[in-house]
């Protein structure tokens, strides 16, 4: 078996049935930031989004120079690319940048200027990259390279306190960022002062700005306007920036990071190729291109954390690996004890997926072994008993996952897919990964596709308890009884159950010391 880091053209050899989860709990719950940040007139919002459109191919936009932002150029709309998809790299947004909190109109989500100062230095420290939204759009939409530790800087609003004291902590490091207009407000004195049509094109013209649309008014959700409305902000935003910059405007961060379906598909339409929402966790895990993540700047801990580790222990990341599997062989049940865990390990046959649907079995042993056919035993806790995540049963047709929420819980968890020949695991994006021709496209032939809940193993190397919940189920640490499917080094698909009640750390170790190369946790 060679592994190898994942590319479209890849195809994988196989044997045995699996039975396909009906989902796990989700680890990263809907971390909804208060923004409170709503302008007069607005309405209240909260409505779910959803993936935008799959991917669209076309001719590569020129370089760029790095570190250096760039009037965005006239580039076709693209997806998110799985190049992408082997980096974590965190976007911060900031609103309001204020002297101090003793100001009266200060409010939680403003950033003082001496922890503002902070912040830059903490990057600098850290040997953080800071990169222009031109490079991180590359990066995201045709796989190209960003350098070690980069991270992108937004501000939503064009608060005056950014002009005034942010741009001069942002020069003295030679950070590049970007700045959200909501156009009706530019130049406003009413409430917070807003910067000028003067000062936004300074900034633009500073070789470290990109200036982006914010909307017109800030609606509370643009997921509650009608069409015509949301073409009105969203046409009528950045038709007024390119009046006043005199170039396109490509970029949009949606206000209060709400949004839906709808709202995507309008900002495709009026010209948008990269949006933001306000969804925390890294970039390549995004539903899509239109819908990006980024941390607020009070998560930076967090965000450094979850993307690049602590201090001189960087997170090591699940990468999309295709396997070369042996031919099938006999079907083979043992046991083994590795870990201290007692595991029991069945291999053999052909690999086909089955449906459970809440149906419970004895967890002590693996059963209904047949030919060409070896169930797991698993039960349902889902809602509806169906899994979490696209799946194709044996002999059943590609279902798609349709619940917005429950794709944003997704993201980055191991999607497993299959054909005659190869098996893949790859960092699961909604954007790419959720419809019958996208997959077919990755892996031409396919027979089975489900979404996991976390790795396990990779390379042989068990994965670390930080490394399992950047990306996995809610009840990680819980003590279970647990399934898992995985791949030796001599190219023979396994799936296995503990014997007894254990986590996913534990779990991890033991399947690594079993031999096992690769590993994700099923259920």
């Amino acid at each position: 078996m060679t592994p190898r880091h994942w590319s479209r053209s890849a195809v994988l050899p196989l044997a045995l049935s699996l039975a396909l989860l009906p989902g796990c709990s989700p680890h990263r719950q809907a971390e909804q930031a208060q923004t409170g940040k709503m302008e007069a007139g607005q309405v209240q919002a909260g409505q779910t989004r959803t993936p935008v459109a799959p991917l669209v191919t076309a001719a590569d936009g020129p370089g760029l120079v790095q570190g250096q932002a760039q009037a965005a150029p006239v580039t076709p709309f693209r997806e998110l690319n799985l190049g992408s998809l082997r980096r974590r790299v965190p976007v911060l947004t900031y609103h309001g940048v204020i002297g101090s909190r003793t100001q009266k109109d200060a409010v939680w989500f403003d950033c003082t200027l001496p922890e503002f100062e902070a912040q830059m230095k903490f990057l600098h420290d850290q040997g953080a990259q800071v990169v222009t939204l031109q490079q991180l759009q590359r990066h995201l939409t045709l796989g190209e390279p960003l350098p070690d530790k980069a991270i992108a800087l937004t501000f939503d609003d064009s608060y005056q306190g950014v002009y005034d004291l942010a741009v001069p902590v942002l020069k003295r490091y030679g950070y590049p960022y970007a700045v959200f207009v909501h156009t009706d407000y530019v130049g406003s004195q009413k409430g917070r002062p807003k910067m000028s049509w003067e000062e936004l094109r300074e900034l633009d013209a500073s070789g470290l700005a990109t200036i982006g649309s914010h909307t017109r008014s800030h609606p509370a959700d643009m997921g509650l306007l009608t069409t015509a409305q949301q073409d009105d902000e969203l046409q009528g935003s950045k038709k007024i920036l390119e009046q006043q910059l005199g170039h396109p405007v490509p970029y949009i961060s949606y206000p209060n990071g709400k949004a839906d379906g709808a709202a995507f598909g309008r900002a495709r339409l009026a010209g948008y190729t990269l949006g933001f929402m306000e969804e925390w966790g890294p970039v390549e895990q995004s539903p899509g291109i239109l819908a990006l993540n980024r941390y607020i700047h009070l998560q930076l801990p967090r965000a450094w954390a979850e993307n690049y580790g602590l201090g001189t222990e960087p997170a090591t990341l699940p990468e999309g690996r295709e396997l070369a599997l042996a031919a099938p062989g006999a079907e083979t049940v043992n046991q083994t004890t590795a870990a201290g865990v007692r595991l029991t390990l069945a291999s053999g046959g052909t690999l086909q997926g089955q449906l459970m649907n809440g149906v419970a079995l004895d967890l002590n042993r693996l059963t209904r072994i047949g030919p060409q056919v070896l169930s797991v035993p698993v039960t349902s806790h889902a809602v509806g008993g169906l899994p979490l995540g696209p799946y194709l049963e044996r002999g059943g047709v590609f279902v798609p996952e349709t619940d917005a929420d429950r794709l944003t819980l997704i993201q980055g968890r191991p999607l497993v897919a299959w054909n005659a020949q190869k098996l893949a695991f790859l960092p699961f994006s909604a954007g790419t990964m959720n419809t019958g021709p996208q997959l077919a496209a990755l892996l031409p032939g396919l027979k089975g596709v489900f979404v996991a809940g976390a790795w396990l193993v990779q390379g042989g190397r068990a994965m670390s308890g930080a490394d399992i919940l950047q990306s996995g189920t809610s009840d990680l640490r819980t003590l279970r009884r647990r399934v898992f499917l995985g791949v030796t080094a001599a190219g023979v698909p396994v799936l296995g159950v503990s014997a007894g009640t254990v986590n996913a750390r534990q779990l991890a170790l033991a399947v690594a010391a079993a031999g096992l190369q690769d590993a994700v946790l099923v259920y």
